[in-house]
């Protein structure tokens, strides 16, 4: 819901927007440990992948003002 939330907002104001959801646990009862062993992982797989995003939509967004400009 709060990436509904997020989207809609980025919408409304004309904005670009992606989310990104990592599963840390499961929901049964090992889910708490299931947690702390995922937790530095799902965040390194976070980081990957935005390092890879962000160098593209910005060269992607420079590409796009130019052509707008000309």
């Amino acid at each position: 819901m709060i990436a509904a939330a997020f989207g809609y907002t980025c919408h409304a104001n004309g904005l670009p927007f992606a989310v990104v959801r990592v599963l840390s646990d499961s929901s049964g009862e090992t889910a708490s440990d299931d947690f702390e062993e995922n937790l530095q992982a799902a965040c390194w797989d976070s980081f990957q992948l935005m390092d890879r995003m962000i160098p593209i939509a910005m060269w992607e967004k420079e590409h796009n003002d130019r052509r707008r400009s000309d």
